[in-house]
């Protein structure tokens, strides 16, 4: 068989030399994708500025807590709505999972109803201390939502970092795991580490 020409193999070698570099350009926006998360209403607010809400303890969170290492996942959520209380069962055996309880801390906000009302369905769905009521602050005036049940990531800083409008069965597993693979690259502030 006839060797390729010294012309041919240069030709063969600067394609994928482009197709190499393409790659790593493609890698570099997805992840870029990944840490900016896809950005509806709730993401435009880049932090909470301040969001506090009180817990069926009567205990009042304020948030952000630069203090805490794990990212917040606020599910903000209505007795009124059938997908709430499907997303409020899905997310409470996913709240008290081994692998998601070192990263992240979840509460479930209701931003309408009485403390009574948030108490009788956290004792049915066994929301234990994660059930709130009565958020206030600056991201509950900036922030727009426009569906519930939605659900909010924060960066221990308040940082938005992502969002999920709406209920669809698996889509907040799935997102926790993208929101796992996120911490383990971004750290609790959501920036990017890098060790060396």
């Amino acid at each position: 068989m006839p060797e390729a020409s010294p012309s041919r193999q240069g030709l063969v070698r600067n394609i994928l030399l482009i197709l190499l570099v393409g790659s790593a350009i493609g890698l570099g926006i997805w992840q870029y994708q990944i840490i900016r998360g896809n950005g509806a209403s709730v993401a435009e607010t880049s932090s909470t500025d301040e969001l506090s809400f009180k817990l069926t303890d009567g205990t009042t969170v304020a948030l952000p807590d630069e203090n805490s290492q794990k990212y917040v996942v606020v599910i903000f959520w209505t007795s009124q709505s059938q997908r709430c209380l499907s997303l409020l069962a899905d997310a409470a055996k996913l709240a008290t999972s081994p692998e998601t309880d070192s990263i992240l801390q979840f509460y479930f906000v209701n931003p309408n109803e009485t403390s009574d009302v948030v108490q009788e369905i956290a004792d049915s769905l066994g929301l234990g201390e994660m059930a709130g009521y009565d958020p206030v602050g600056k991201f509950m005036s900036q922030a727009s939502l426009r569906a519930l049940p939605s659900t909010v990531l924060f960066s221990n800083t308040g940082k938005v970092l992502d969002n999920i409008e709406g209920y669809e069965k698996g889509q907040l597993e799935q997102r926790i795991h993208r929101w796992i693979r996120i911490y383990n690259v971004a750290g609790s502030g959501g920036h990017f580490k890098f060790d060396f």
